[in-house]
């Protein structure tokens, strides 16, 4: 069972596990990196990897956040229908933006 839908609410199709993936994956990698480094401290090289690695997971985080939100659209969303004949030519291909 899962969150109500809202039917007015724009979808770009992301779901929890996209966005929230990226930010665990850091948690778990940080974790690991200090659980390395209290461990087996010779191993220091493993950790610092494994800490970029980290770093690389939260940058990727933080761009699926950014990119979820309806103010970052590159389609024109405000004038997408002003024609005065009600009429919208659609190029696209379907998904279009993650495609």
């Amino acid at each position: 069972m899962g969150l109500p839908h809202r039917h007015d609410a724009l979808d770009f199709g992301w779901t929890p596990a996209w966005t929230l993936g990226p930010l665990l994956l850091a948690l778990v990698c940080l974790a690991l990196a200090v659980l390395v480094q209290v461990a087996a401290p010779a191993w220091w090289p493993l950790a610092i990897v494994v800490t970029l690695l980290a770093a690389n997971a939260f940058a990727g985080f933080l761009l699926a956040r950014a990119a979820s939100r309806p103010q970052d659209a590159t389609l024109p969303w405000v004038h997408l229908l002003d024609d005065p004949n009600g009429e919208v030519l659609e190029g696209g291909c379907g998904a279009g933006r993650t495609s």
